[in-house]
């Protein structure tokens, strides 16, 4: 079976990362889950202070810490669904759920919304007191139906946007999924 670009290079980055430090990918995992700080970029200057790790293996550890835990990031993740926003954490773990075993999915937790990437975002999450709203981006010809839909324009890139608000679990439809998905597609193909 024939390995992808992104696979071939994301295999040499682990073997030189295993060949300079001595070790493991799991090693450097489980070491940021169970003494790393919690934000990203804390993770990313951490591995390179710390442990005197290169800018671009640190990013390759996270990465894939990420990907391996995308819901691990409870701190952050605990503080966007607090409150009256609490209603809405039980649609974004069945959204997470349907998606994440799609690969080279990443899931990137920031302070105020949640990143879907391939090898480009090509979706948000954002918590509001409205809703759980899902920004699609790049997204190949949506038909979606529903009244909780909203078709707009980046005003810095001109690219077509479709928001989708999710008021329940119902919400998390095949057809949201497969819209997903088209972005998803979408976004590896740039």
């Amino acid at each position: 079976m024939p390995t992808s670009k992104a696979n071939e290079q994301e295999l040499s980055t682990q073997k030189h990362l295993e060949k300079t430090t001595r070790r493991t990918l799991q090693d450097w995992i489980t070491l940021l889950q169970h003494r790393g700080p919690q934000q990203k970029k804390e993770q990313e200057a951490w591995l390179q202070v710390k442990h005197h790790l290169s800018a671009p293996l640190a990013k390759f550890v996270v990465r894939q810490y990420e990907r391996q835990n995308p819901v691990l990031h409870s701190a952050v993740v605990n503080r966007l669904f607090s409150g009256e926003k609490r209603f809405l954490r039980p649609i974004h773990d069945k959204l997470l759920q349907q998606i994440r075993h799609w690969p080279h999915l990443s899931v990137r937790v920031n302070s105020s919304y949640i990143s879907l990437r391939n090898s480009r975002q090509f979706a948000t999450l954002r918590v509001t007191k409205e809703g759980l709203i899902v920004s699609l981006k790049k997204c190949p010809r949506v038909h979606f139906r529903g009244k909780n839909i909203c078709k707009t324009v980046d005003p810095l890139s001109g690219a077509v946007c479709y928001k989708i608000t999710l008021l329940d679990e119902s919400d998390v439809s095949a057809e949201l999924i497969r819209a997903l998905q088209a972005c998803y597609k979408a976004g590896a193909k740039d």
